[in-house]
C-alpha cells in the first residue's frame, strides 16, 4: 500500500517506467489528466460490466464516449427549497440554468441568500464540485448541468 501523498508521484514514475499496475484507482480530475496524457486503457468491453452496472454508474466512468473506469462508489446531492419563501415570491422550481439565476435574483432582490451551505464536514473534493458547479451556472447554459460535465468542461 502506498501513503495518498506520494500515490500520483509513485503511479507516474511507474507509468512512465513501463511499470504501471493493471488496476488503479483515480479521482475523477486524475482520470482525466490521465487519459489525456494516453495512459489508461478503454474497458468498454470488459466482460460483465453492462450486465452488472447500470448504463448511469458506467457513464461516471466515461469520458466523452470512452469507458476508462468504474467508479468505487456513488454519492447523490440534493438541493432543497424553502417551499413558503418560493410560494410567497411566486417562484418555481428552476429547471435551466436563466430560471436559476431568475429565481436567484428574485431572492437577493428581496434580501434572502439565495444558497446556503454548511462545508465543515464536506470533503474538500465535494466542495470544490460545488464552487465548480455553482461558476458553470453562472456561465449561462440552456440546461442544468450534470457535475461530470462540469469538471470536463473546466479540467480538458
Amino acid at each position: 500500500m502506498v501513503p495518498n501523498d506520494n500515490f500520483l508521484t509513485m503511479l507516474k514514475t511507474k507509468i512512465a517506467s513501463n511499470d504501471a499496475p493493471m488496476i488503479f484507482d483515480l479521482d475523477r480530475i486524475n482520470t482525466l489528466e490521465f487519459a489525456k496524457a494516453g495512459n489508461l486503457a478503454d474497458v468498454s468491453a470488459t466482460e460483465g460490466l453492462k450486465e452488472n452496472f447500470s448504463a448511469d454508474i458506467l457513464s461516471q466512468g466515461k469520458i466523452g464516449s470512452t469507458l476508462y473506469g468504474v467508479p468505487l462508489d456513488v454519492s447523490a446531492y440534493g438541493i432543497f427549497y424553502n417551499k413558503d419563501v418560493f410560494d410567497k415570491y411566486g417562484l418555481q422550481i428552476p429547471t435551466t440554468d436563466s430560471e436559476l439565476k431568475k429565481v436567484c435574483e428574485t431572492l437577493l432582490a428581496n434580501g434572502i441568500t439565495p444558497f446556503g451551505a454548511s462545508l465543515c464536514r464536506v470533503l474538500v473534493s465535494e466542495a470544490l464540485l460545488l464552487r465548480v458547479y455553482l461558476h458553470k451556472l453562472r456561465r449561462e447554459k440552456s440546461k442544468l448541468v450534470h457535475g461530470q460535465d462540469v469538471i470536463e468542461e473546466l479540467f480538458l
